[in-house]
């Protein structure tokens, strides 16, 4: 017996989309999409893991339709193979969510420390991998995570947020992107080199973007805990994850842009090389640089969102 039927086309979309990116869409560009392949590289791989990514939605479709319900692909692995592959699935399962949910439980100090400076960094200090940790770090988690609960307990509220946030997400990234485009000069000419400098084929530069595919795009297969509660016929859930898929491309390709677009005469590759403190910082100021007053606020309410 499933739940109501919650969840629309759009609302599963947010939750697929929003499982999918995150705060380190803005950050991965200077860290590991550019230095590795370039503007050109990154882009193609990015498009490339898309794709791959695409037959693993397919099979979740497959199994969205035949064993719909919240179990998502522990019931299937079980009800298909027997409880032994159920069992080896769910863990790899966990330890997939276990190497990331931690980013997105704590992003919000770096956040914080972007946009309102020194103002949570107050009790206790302790240091892990070169990292400050403050008390003030870990009530703003603490909270954000209680805030998250409360609002997932009720499925009207929660289906409004996350629509909300994927689409704050998605606007205050076109409007990074567009204001980075307003700014720069120079045509694709100040753009280049196309891929990143250092002797690698660029075919193998495309090669390591595409080994990311699966740490860039995981999430989307959430919406198959969802089957059980759409409104919708379940033979849509591939369009769904495919057009999550697809608008996680662009808010990837187009982020990866604005540091070639603001990078100035120097070229992007002096620009990314090194920037001499917190990556955090460097890739957030960058983009808020682009919007003029308004954009630190933007740049964190995008944060935020993500």
């Amino acid at each position: 017996m499933f739940p109501a039927r919650h969840f629309s086309l759009l609302a599963t979309w947010a939750v697929a989309f929003g499982c999918t990116v995150g705060w380190d869409a803005f950050v991965m560009p200077w860290t590991e999409f550019l230095p590795v392949a370039g503007p050109l590289g990154t882009a193609i791989g990015i498009l490339l893991g898309a794709c791959a990514m695409g037959i693993i939605a397919w099979n979740y479709h497959v199994m969205i339709d035949r064993h719909p319900g919240p179990g998502g692909v522990y019931t299937y692995a079980t009800e298909a193979f027997g409880a032994d592959h159920g069992f080896i699935c769910a863990w790899f399962l966990c330890f997939t969510y276990m190497a990331i949910v931690w980013m997105d439980a704590t992003v919000l100090a770096a956040i914080a420390r972007y946009a309102c400076g020194s103002f949570f960094d107050f009790g206790f200090r302790y240091s892990v991998g070169g990292h400050a940790v403050r008390l003030g770090h870990i009530l703003l988690s603490v909270t954000a995570i209680a805030a998250a609960a409360a609002v997932c307990r009720r499925c009207a509220l929660s289906r409004i947020v996350q629509v909300s946030m994927a689409f704050l997400f998605l606007a205050g990234t076109a409007a990074c992107f567009l204001a980075a485009l307003r700014g720069h000069a120079g045509g694709l000419a100040a753009m280049a080199p196309a891929f990143a400098p250092g002797g690698m084929p660029p075919v193998e530069q495309v090669a390591r973007l595409l080994a990311l595919g699966p740490w860039l795009f995981v999430g989307f297969e959430s919406v198959s805990h969802l089957s059980g509660e759409f409104r919708f016929p379940r033979s849509r859930a591939f369009g769904v994850m495919a057009a999550a898929l697809g608008t996680a491309v662009i808010a990837y390709v187009l982020l990866s842009a604005i540091p070639v677009l603001v990078a100035g005469a120097s070229g992007w590759p002096a620009a990314i090389a090194d920037p001499g403190g917190d990556p955090d910082r460097t890739a957030f100021a960058a983009a808020a640089r682009s919007l003029g007053a308004a954009g630190t606020a933007t740049v964190a309410a995008t944060l935020l969102a993500a």
